[in-house]
C-alpha cells in the first residue's frame, strides 16, 4: 500500500526466494485502510507502554508510508489526502495526533527526513513542507523531533551540500534530535550552535 499506485522506479531490490526483484507497484490506500492503519499506530504505541517502553518514536523518514504521504513527488491523490500540502499532511497529522492522544505526547517522537529521496519520496519544496509540519507539531509537546540530515545516504560530506535542519531546529521549540553523518568535530560544531546541516 502507498498513497498513490505509483511504480518506484529505483536501483533499490527487493529480495525475494529467487533473488533481486523490482518492487511492485504497490496499491492505492483507501480511507479505510488510512482509518486501519492510524488505528494500527495508536494500538502499537499503547502495546510499546504496555510493554515498558518509556516512548515511542513515529517513523515518518526514510521513504515509508508517512513519507510518502508528505512527499508531493510520490503523493498523486485527488482526495482529502493528497494534492495541497494540508492535504499531503493530514494522514502523517492523524497518526502522530493518535499516538499522542494514546500514550501522551510527551511520550511521542518522531522521526523526519525531508531531504531523503529513498524509494522515490522526492518533495518539490521539502523546507516549505517540513516547516508546515513543524508548525503543526510544535505546540504538541512531543518528547522530541528527530530529523536526519541531507547527507545520509548520498556518499555527500557536510560542506558539500547546501541542504540544512537549521530552518527546522530553529522552527520547533521542543527537544531537536538531529542524525546522520556526525564526527566528533561537527557535531560538536552542532551541539554548539554553529549549525545543523
Amino acid at each position: 500500500m502507498a498513497p498513490s499506485a505509483i511504480p518506484i522506479v529505483s536501483e533499490v531490490k527487493v529480495y525475494i526466494s529467487t533473488g533481486p526483484a523490482d518492487y511492485p507497484t504497490p496499491r492505492a490506500m483507501t480511507g479505510e485502510d488510512i482509518k486501519r492503519v492510524t488505528e494500527e499506530f495508536r494500538v502499537a504505541a499503547r502495546n510499546a507502554i504496555d510493554a515498558g517502553f518509556d516512548g515511542v518514536e513515529v517513523h515518518g523518514a526514510n521513504g515509508y508510508l508517512l513519507e510518502q504521504f508528505i512527499k508531493d513527488g510520490i503523493n498523486k491523490r485527488e482526495d482529502e489526502f493528497g494534492g495541497s500540502l494540508e492535504n499531503r499532511l493530514r494522514f502523517p497529522l492523524q497518526v502522530i495526533k493518535a499516538v499522542a492522544d494514546e500514550v501522551g505526547a510527551s511520550k511521542v517522537g518522531v522521526r523526519l527526513s525531508p531531504y531523503s529521496t529513498f524509494l522515490d519520496a522526492f518533495d518539490s519544496d521539502p523546507v516549505s513542507t517540513y516547516l508546515r509540519l513543524v508548525e503543526h507539531v510544535d505546540g504538541m509537546g512531543l518528547a522530541y523531533l528527530h530529523f536526519v540530515e541531507a547527507r545520509v545516504g548520498t556518499g555527500v560530506d557536510m560542506e558539500d551540500t547546501k541542504e540544512t535542519l537549521e530552518p527546522f531546529r530553529k522552527a520547533f521549540k521542543g527537544p531537536f534530535i538531529a542524525a546522520g553523518g556526525y564526527k566528533r568535530e561537527n557535531g560538536m560544531a552542532a551541539i554548539e550552535g554553529q549549525g545543523v546541516h
